[in-house]
C-alpha cells in the first residue's frame, strides 16, 4: 500500500470526525444558550460529538454494508459473553498487575477517609462494573468495530492497527485547555475556535505519558481483534480496565510526593510511562504468542 493511499484512508474518519464536532458545535451552541451558561460550550460540544458519533454507526453500517461479522460480533449469545467474559479476566490480570505495582511504589496511596461498608463496596463494584461495559461497548464498536474494518477493507493489518490505536488515544485528549472563566464572550464562533484549540492541544508535550500508554492499549486492542476477529473479547478487555480504574481512583488518591511519580501522567495518575512500558511487553508477549500459534495453526484468510 502506497503512502498516498493510506494518507486517503486516514483523511475519511479524520474528516468525518471534524464534520460531526462542527455539527455538535452549531448544535450545542444554541442548547448553551438555552441552559444559560449553566454548562461550559466545550463540555456540550464534546458530549454532542460523542452522541452524534454513536448515532452514526447505524447509518455509517447500513450505507457501508456491513454486517454483525463485520464489525466482529458473533450471532451466539453464548459464544459472545463467554469471549467478553475471558477477555474481562485477561484485562484484569494484565491492568491489576500495573496496578499494584504503582501502589508498590507509591505513586498512589489509599484513602484513609474513605469508609468502606458493604453498601460502599457493593455500589462502587456495581456502578464500576455496568460504566466499564456501557463505555467499552460504545468505543469498542466505534473503534475495534466501524473503524477497524472499513481501513482494514483498504489496508494492511499494520496500519490498521497503528492508526485506529492513535485515533482512539487521540479522542480522549481532544479538549481545548482553556478555563471557561477566561473567555471574554462565547459566540457561535466560539465551538469553532475550541474544536481548533482540541486539534492543537494533541502537540502539548504534556499529555505525551497519557497519550503514549493509551496508544499502546489501543494497538493491544486492535491486535486481539486482527488476530481473533472477535469484538466481544475486545469489549471485556476495555470493560476490566475502566472497571479497574474507576474503582481504583475511589480508593486511593495519587501521591505528588513519590519519586516514581513521573511514570503516571496527568490524564487519570494511572496511566503514564509505566503503563506504556508494561503495555509494550504485554504486546511483545502476545506477537510472540501469535507467531508460535500461526506456526502450528496458519490462520485464515481475513476479509
Amino acid at each position: 500500500m502506497d503512502k498516498q493511499a493510506q494518507v486517503k484512508t486516514s483523511l475519511y474518519p479524520l474528516g468525518f470526525f471534524i464534520l460531526t464536532a462542527c455539527l455538535a458545535s452549531l448544535v450545542g451552541y444554541p442548547l448553551f444558550l438555552a441552559l444559560d451558561g449553566g454548562y461550559a460550550l466545550e463540555r456540550i460540544t464534546s458530549k454532542l460529538t460523542l452522541i452524534f458519533l454513536v448515532i452514526s454507526i447505524y447509518p455509517l453500517s447500513k450505507f457501508l454494508r456491513y454486517t454483525r461479522a463485520d464489525f466482529g460480533f458473533t450471532d451466539s449469545h453464548k459464544a459472545f459473553w463467554k469471549q467478553c467474559s475471558s477477555g474481562f479476566l485477561l484485562g484484569l490480570i494484565i491492568l491489576s498487575t500495573a496496578i499494584l505495582v504503582e501502589l508498590h511504589l507509591g505513586t498512589r496511596v489509599y484513602d484513609n477517609s474513605t469508609v468502606l461498608s458493604l453498601v460502599f463496596i457493593s455500589k462502587l463494584i456495581v456502578g464500576a462494573l455496568l460504566s466499564g461495559l456501557l463505555i467499552a461497548l460504545i468505543e469498542e464498536t466505534l473503534f475495534r468495530g466501524l473503524l477497524f474494518r472499513f481501513i482494514r477493507d483498504r489496508s494492511s493489518a499494520t496500519f490498521t492497527v497503528l492508526l485506529t490505536a492513535l485515533f482512539y488515544a487521540a479522542l480522549h485528549f481532544l479538549k481545548s485547555g482553556i478555563d471557561p472563566g477566561t473567555l471574554d464572550e462565547t459566540t457561535l464562533i466560539t465551538g469553532f475556535k475550541l474544536i481548533a484549540l482540541a486539534f492543537a492541544n494533541l502537540t502539548n508535550p504534556e499529555i505525551f505519558d497519557s497519550f503514549s500508554a493509551l496508544f499502546f492499549v489501543g494497538l493491544f486492542l486492535a491486535l486481539i481483534r486482527n488476530q481473533t476477529g472477535s469484538l466481544a473479547q475486545c469489549i471485556g478487555l476495555h470493560a476490566s480496565w475502566i472497571f479497574l480504574i474507576k474503582i481504583t481512583r475511589s480508593l486511593t488518591n495519587p501521591n505528588p510526593q513519590s519519586e516514581w511519580f513521573f511514570l503516571v501522567g496527568d490524564y487519570d495518575h494511572i496511566l503514564g510511562y509505566f503503563v506504556t512500558g508494561w503495555m509494550a511487553l504485554v504486546i511483545l508477549l502476545y506477537l510472540v504468542y501469535i507467531r508460535k500459534t500461526n506456526s502450528l495453526n496458519p490462520p485464515d484468510s481475513v476479509r
